[in-house]
């Protein structure tokens, strides 16, 4: 691995975690109004309908936020592993459409590039607040926080389910454009 952390630039680094997540949250609340605005706006129900998982999934991104500036690692988990399940969708999709189109999936590639940055340092922060409980200096830095455990899991739980509702969404959307599009040939 790398060079050991000092104590001191492992305190600095602590907070990094809870901020690179709020960071998420902003982002997830920002989408979720304009998912709203969108459905607020649409002149029929039909295929609008899959932005309604994103307020959950603002709100999850905003309890697990809240819990990673308590400096809970469990929060991270829960981001990186839901970053990591819409990393592999995404992936999945892009090789699907090119298979389907013959198209390069070369402009897609920043849509691959950022999502890995994102869960490379979110990875890094989830170690570094690991290492500060190795250290024993955890709790000089966060003891006073109240306990996040349960709000970690009741946002890593709406984190899920938003992310699997929203993709199922989508799933589901496109299954019935395919259809259509083949019924009206």
């Amino acid at each position: 691995m790398g060079a050991a952390v000092s104590d001191e630039l492992l305190k600095r680094r602590a907070h990094y975690g809870g901020r690179n997540v709020t960071g998420l949250a902003i982002l997830a609340t920002i989408l979720a109004a304009f998912s709203l605005l969108a459905i607020s706006f649409a002149k029929t129900g039909n295929g609008i309908w899959f932005l309604l998982p994103l307020p959950l999934m603002a709100l999850a991104y905003w309890l697990v936020a809240i819990a990673a500036r308590r400096g809970n690692p469990l929060a991270l988990n829960f981001v990186l592993g839901v970053l990591a399940i819409q990393f592999l969708v995404s992936l999945v999709g892009q090789v699907a459409a090119y298979l389907m189109t013959g198209r390069s999936i070369g402009s897609q590639l920043f849509l691959t590039v950022l999502p890995l940055l994102v869960i490379a340092v979110l990875a890094r922060n989830r170690t570094d607040l690991i290492e500060l409980r190795r250290r024993g200096l955890w709790e000089a830095l966060f003891g006073a926080a109240k306990p996040s455990r349960n709000l970690c899991l009741i946002g890593g739980v709406l984190l899920i389910v938003s992310t699997f509702a929203l993709y199922g969404g989508l799933l589901f959307g496109a299954i019935h454009a395919t259809e259509n599009g083949r019924l009206r040939n």
